[in-house]
């Protein structure tokens, strides 16, 4: 319908296919490639580009649009990356002075880490419009897998290349990363990366996740470090999050969640206090209980034999939460 077209006319877009289902695809991406003249593809043919097989699963009606392939060779070396990045700009620069819409596709969001962001700007200091259609980025989708969320509160949220110096990151007094960390384009140095954290797991504790071909129908997810399988394939993303050092309290995240008073409970408060400013209701039904004797706390048992915590107000005190978390991760 005319009312829905989109201002395709001569501009070159970047877009994103999203990580790998073709149903996380958005329907601004899917627009532009159905009203785009030419796709441009970031790999030497169709059967190897995995945007190409998300965006084909989306919108099967690109496979008869013209589709123009371009190597872009795996290094560092600039001198080479710079050529693959101009010709393919030129590539582009031809079709938009012929008055055709050009789509270059790309996995994730242009924005992260992308091939396709080189193209745009070298496109753009030609004088062409351009446009960037964002999809789901790659470690979104990921933390959705594992049902995990990426930062909560305050947290900080640090996505890393593999070529960053990971060795900095947990040095002393460096606070500015606590938070979580999104390891990117870390497929060739995976091992690396887990020998990394299993050596620094002996001062810091953190929870730990990876996710291989998100999205696809061989997707695969790992929940902690000592599953981690370094050969797990070059798209494969690393999440690692809660960050502390051993002996400290990520006070970030559990800001909220060590304290709770419920001052409007008709029973509080359920234990005689002197303060209940400070009567914590967190622990409602003492954790400790099923522990039997071996709960620490201040218990008698009844003439039925049955164990009462009436005296027992260890659990409702605030400055306790650590040391029952801590009796629990004993258990």
């Amino acid at each position: 319908m005319e009312e829905n077209k989109l201002n395709c006319d001569s501009v070159f877009y970047a877009v994103g296919t999203g990580p790998g289902d073709p149903e996380l695809m958005t329907i601004k991406a899917r627009k532009v490639l159905l009203q785009s003249d030419v796709i441009i593809l970031p790999n030497k043919s169709r059967e190897e580009c995995a945007a190409y097989k998300i965006a084909s699963g989306a919108v099967p009606e690109i496979e008869r649009k013209e589709i123009v392939p371009m190597d872009f060779v795996m290094t560092r070396d600039e001198s080479v990356l710079e050529q693959c990045w101009n010709k393919t700009a030129q590539t582009v620069a031809s079709f938009l002075e012929r008055g055709k819409t050009v789509a270059m596709i790309t996995i994730g969001d242009p924005s992260v880490y992308s091939t396709a962001l080189y193209v745009l700007s070298r496109v753009a200091s030609l004088g062409h419009q351009v446009r960037i259609v964002s999809g789901v980025p790659s470690f979104c989708a990921a933390s959705g897998a594992c049902g995990i969320p990426l930062v909560e509160g305050s947290e900080h949220l640090h996505v890393i290349p593999f070529s960053h110096d990971v060795g900095n990151l947990f040095s002393s007094g460096n606070d500015e990363f606590r938070g979580t960390y999104v390891f990117m384009k870390s497929g060739r140095n995976l091992a690396e990366l887990k020998k990394f954290f299993e050596a620094r797991r002996q001062t810091h504790s953190f929870e730990f996740y990876a996710v291989s071909n998100c999205g696809y129908g061989d997707e695969r997810i790992c929940r902690s470090l000592e599953e981690f399988i370094p050969d797990a394939g070059y798209m494969t993303l690393v999440i690692v999050k809660n960050v502390v050092p051993r002996g400290e309290t990520n006070e970030v995240s559990l800001e909220n969640e060590k304290f709770f008073s419920n001052t409007k409970c008709s029973y509080f408060p359920c234990h005689k206090t002197e303060n209940e400013k400070d009567f914590n209701c967190m622990f409602c039904f003492c954790p400790l209980y099923s522990l039997g004797e071996k709960c620490g706390g201040n218990f008698t048992y009844t003439s039925k034999g049955i164990k009462s915590c009436i005296g027992c107000d260890f659990p409702h005190k605030r400055e306790n939460y650590q040391a029952i978390m801590e009796r629990l991760r004993k258990c």
